[in-house]
């Protein structure tokens, strides 16, 4: 998880960035700028909250499990945060499906400038590793609870 986290905050602020920089030059003729700016504001907020919820309270009580510092009975503890977890990943695919029809598939308009255009590539690149990411958090770390073969903790971090 830990290069899917680095990934997000690598990317988010300088897409954040590229939106608000669009939105100044552009905004009066393209009106949807603002929804995708505020689009990628939630989409942001929403991972920042979820990111160091993950980071400082589930994998934390993962890795007490994994190195035996938890009882494995335990691990029924942990399905209540890793429900909020795959609560607030269909909160962000809401918001990714709804920065997709903004942006009518991340197609830039005729003639837009390099801005322009990276900001609607970048969602595109944003989304896959996203849906990546989300897949390995709701179908693969829910069922590695205990199995230290599927497993690699480091640090506050997992990796699967």
């Amino acid at each position: 998880m830990n290069q899917h986290h680095e990934y997000l905050r690598n990317t988010l602020p300088h897409l954040g960035e590229m939106a608000e920089k669009v939105h100044n030059v552009h905004g009066e003729n393209h009106p949807e700028l603002l929804d995708i700016l505020q689009t990628f504001a939630g989409i942001f907020h929403e991972l920042d909250s979820h990111m160091y919820k993950e980071e400082n309270i589930l994998f934390p009580a993962i890795k007490r499990l994994e190195q035996g510092s938890m009882p494995p009975a335990a691990a029924a503890q942990l399905f209540g945060p890793v429900s909020v977890m795959e609560a607030e990943h269909a909160t962000v695919g809401a918001e990714l499906e709804k920065l997709r029809g903004l942006t009518n598939n991340y197609t830039p308009p005729e003639g837009a400038c390099n801005t322009y255009r990276g900001l609607f590539a970048g969602p595109e690149e944003l989304e896959r590793d996203l849906h990546w990411h989300i897949h390995k958090e709701n179908n693969i770390l829910p069922k590695s609870f205990g199995r230290n073969s599927v497993l690699r903790i480091t640090g506050s971090a997992i990796d699967l």
